[in-house]
């Protein structure tokens, strides 16, 4: 997995439900007469686009700017990952956002 793709797969939002199948099944005609306003609200809000991350750490604080620390680190992985050298000022600079996501995963 690329770190493009890695981003694509945290951060873009997708539904785990299709719409129609729920429409034709869950929120069928004659399943509408019985269900409560909540019920049908709840099965709605599973056909909702929402990225991984959001769905398992949008709830912690600390997760909040994820997106934007990573995107912060970009340019200094892709200098390392293509073998190019940095200097140490670059690298000092680097060093304290790296270790602050890395508390996070940890």
């Amino acid at each position: 997995m690329t770190y493009e793709q890695l981003k694509e797969y945290l951060f873009i939002p997708f539904s785990s439900q299709n719409l129609s199948e729920v429409l034709e099944s869950e929120l069928a005609k004659e399943n509408m007469e019985s269900l409560s306003n909540e019920e049908i609200a709840s099965i709605i809000g599973k056909c909702r686009s929402v990225s991984l991350r959001d769905r398992f750490f949008g709830k912690y604080k600390k997760f909040q700017n994820f997106k934007e620390r990573i995107n912060e680190l970009q340019y200094y992985r892709n200098v390392v990952m293509h073998n190019k050298r940095i200097t140490q000022q670059e690298y000092e600079k680097v060093g304290k956002p790296l270790k602050s996501i890395n508390k996070f995963l940890a």
